[in-house]
């Protein structure tokens, strides 16, 4: 479910305005929404697929609003029942089972939760890496963590790894997990790793013992579809990760989030690209 496009989510790293007050939950996202307002105003009436560039963020800013309102609506213990319920597919998941790293949102507000994910995976022994937005762009820059408590708090209220260049992870180091065995090579920080965020990827085969690790990501949004395209907040953060991440993505949705098609609905443009798999707490569905 590589090829296609995604509508510009995110992960935890700019849902929140400077009050604190929940904006988007959407890391990343709120942060980048004013750049990516400048890049959809010179896209008026340019053609997204057959349809006008203008009537898709019309048709997504109206969908925003309708999920925004229920997911809103679910109550704590609803939100929580289904989060443990997503939680227990996703450790049932080859893709889980053989990843080496594990790309990560930091939960916010009412997203699918992924801090009992996080420590799960620390408990199994694999790495965590979570985002850092880079302002005024659309990049995040992804740091290796071994605890949420050494987080910092961004000027927009958002937690976030500190800018630290011995724990940078580049995502295009990594591998699908269907990759066979690996070490640690690629994930900085740890064993022949450090570094491997600014070493030049080569063409030629690695030997299975320096191979890339094999990577998950994690991919957070209001709702997705039975494709994997995906409604976010429309900074483009997680559009831009996807179209150059190597690795296998996972977008966690409630049942409640989970929509048939957003190419029905003229809610996609030729910037959106899926993910490999949506995961909601009835299992596996794209």
């Amino acid at each position: 479910m590589r090829s296609g496009s995604d509508n510009g989510g995110g992960v935890g790293c700019g849902g929140v305005s400077r009050g604190g007050v929940e904006r988007g939950n959407d890391s990343c996202e709120g942060v980048g929404r004013e750049s990516a307002g400048r890049v959809r105003a010179g896209r008026e009436g340019a053609s997204c697929g057959g349809v006008s560039c203008g009537n898709v963020e019309a048709a997504k800013r109206a969908l925003r609003a309708r999920l925004k309102n229920a997911r809103a609506a679910l109550s704590p213990d609803e939100r929580a029942a289904a989060d443990a319920r997503i939680a227990a597919q996703l450790f049932e998941l080859d893709a889980w089972r053989r990843a080496d790293v594990v790309l990560s949102y930091l939960s916010f507000g009412s997203e699918v939760d992924t801090r009992a994910i996080i420590e799960r995976a620390w408990a199994e022994g694999k790495a965590v890496a979570l985002p850092r937005c880079v302002s005024g762009t659309r990049l995040m820059r992804w740091h290796r963590v071994t605890s949420l408590g050494a987080l910092e708090r961004s000027a927009f209220g958002v937690e976030e790894p500190p800018d630290d260049p011995a724990t940078l992870v580049d995502p295009g180091t990594l591998a699908p997990t269907d990759t066979p065995a690996t070490d640690d090579a690629g994930v900085a920080g740890t064993g022949a790793a450090a570094g491997a965020a600014d070493a030049a990827s080569t063409t030629a085969p690695a030997p299975a013992s320096t191979r890339s690790p094999r990577a998950l990501a994690l991919v957070p949004g209001l709702a997705f579809d039975a494709q994997g395209f995906r409604i976010g907040y429309g900074g483009g953060f997680y559009d831009a990760f996807l179209a150059a991440f190597p690795g296998t993505s996972v977008g966690l949705c409630r049942e409640a989030s989970l929509l048939s098609s957003l190419r029905a609905q003229d809610a996609l443009d030729a910037h959106d690209r899926p993910v490999d798999i949506v995961l909601t707490e009835e299992g596996e569905t794209a």
